[in-house]
């Protein structure tokens, strides 16, 4: 029980980890003609996805992914008003 829940902790030091090479890599090697001007530090949104996609496939494999998958895009889990929120939000992001 303990080492499960200590995976979970560890999530966010290592996302941070794997984060910082894309901080450098923009710093010293900065790359031009991204889309809208991005940055290339752009890029490590995706860390966090795969690292929430390696821990799945540890666990359970292609179901557990599966399962990921499906609760990301269940929106009946989500409640009607913050459905409406975010988007009533998207005009005042852009």
């Amino acid at each position: 029980m303990i080492k499960s829940n200590v995976k979970y902790f560890m999530f966010l030091p290592i996302t941070l980890v794997l984060s910082v090479p894309f901080y450098i890599w923009g710093a010293f090697f900065p790359v031009k003609g991204l889309p809208f001007g991005l940055p290339i530090s752009f890029l490590m949104i995706f860390v966090p996805f795969f690292l929430s996609l390696i821990y799945a496939w540890k666990e359970d494999g292609i179901k557990r992914i599966a399962f990921l998958f499906k609760s990301i895009f269940d929106m009946n889990k989500a409640k009607q008003w913050s459905i409406i929120f975010c988007l009533a939000c998207m005009p005042l992001v852009a």
